[in-house]
């Protein structure tokens, strides 16, 4: 709908990723036939060239970051993504916390895969979102704001039941990134105290979220497996 109604648009930056995409496309192609499960290889495909074409969508759509009309797009993307992961997240998280019978399709060996292949990709899905959850908190005011605390508060429940350490560690990453980054680039004395003062104040809720949830026994026999050494 997007092509058809002319709202896409490429320009010659786009073409060397373009043209590594459609030789990694091409390669998948070729040696598809070799492969011993052609279930999994078929899926594999297919998530493949739904990706592509999920990028192709949105380099078209936010091709010129100058524009004003771009600026609506990217917040209805990021809007859009936070709206999956708030729905995926609360059937995940009410599934982990035994408030909803979907174990059988939501949970694996007590970690929560939600609707991915498993924890380690719903876990790095959601760090992405919730750390610009954590942006538009500091952004909006008013009302607006309760909608992206309440993603951030589910993102950071999804990554902690997801039990990816490698989601942990990005996050963490992220936010310290997102933070310095917010120090250095804004200009008013005002808006770099709100900043610090955030700063701590986000510290302190996520650790009063995450107290109540670790103190649940299944939690901490989770945790206590997750921080061993693994054997894959």
């Amino acid at each position: 709908l997007a092509f058809l109604a002319r709202r896409l648009r490429f320009d010659a930056a786009a073409l060397l990723p373009a043209a590594l995409l459609g030789l990694f496309l091409v390669a998948n192609v070729f040696s598809l036939p070799g492969a011993n499960w052609m279930g999994v290889a078929l899926r594999f495909a297919a998530i493949t060239a739904y990706m592509l074409a999920l990028w192709v969508l949105f380099v078209g759509l936010i091709h010129d970051e100058a524009r004003p009309s771009c600026a609506p797009r990217v917040q209805a993307i990021m809007f859009g993504w936070s709206l999956a992961l708030v729905g995926c997240g609360l059937l995940g998280v009410a599934t982990s916390f035994g408030i909803l019978p979907l174990g059988k399709y939501l949970l694996h060996y007590g970690r929560l895969n939600g609707l991915f292949k498993d924890g380690n990709v719903f876990g790095a899905w959601a760090v992405p979102i919730t750390v610009y959850a954590l942006a538009r908190l500091m952004a909006l005011h008013g009302r607006r704001r309760w909608w992206w605390l309440g993603t951030l508060a589910v993102g950071v429940l999804v990554m902690l039941l997801t039990y990816s350490r490698g989601a942990w560690i990005n996050f963490a990453l992220a936010a310290a990134v997102f933070f310095a980054l917010r120090l250095l680039s804004v200009g008013s004395p005002r808006a770099k105290l709100i900043t610090m003062i955030a700063l701590p104040v986000a510290i302190c809720a996520l650790a009063a979220l995450l107290f109540q949830v670790l103190s649940m026994d299944s939690v901490q026999d989770m945790l206590a497996i997750r921080f061993k050494m693994q054997s894959y």
